[in-house]
């Protein structure tokens, strides 16, 4: 439904939080138009917060 209303779209689902096992997604890339197929997405563990950060690799339309 919030696609259908805002036209943003995903570019990654992964849980968030907490970071050391997370179970929600509470972090999100989202995109509005067209920029290209998601290559790659994922969600490392790293040592600065609580929450994993999202990380995604686009492959641009030119």
């Amino acid at each position: 439904m919030p696609r259908r209303l805002t036209g943003y779209r995903p570019l990654a689902r992964f849980p968030t939080f907490p970071s050391h096992a997370p179970t929600r997604q509470l972090d999100h890339i989202l995109l509005r138009g067209p920029l290209g197929d998601v290559i790659a997405a994922q969600a490392p563990e790293l040592p600065l917060s609580d929450h994993r950060p999202l990380v995604a690799e686009v492959n641009v339309l030119r």
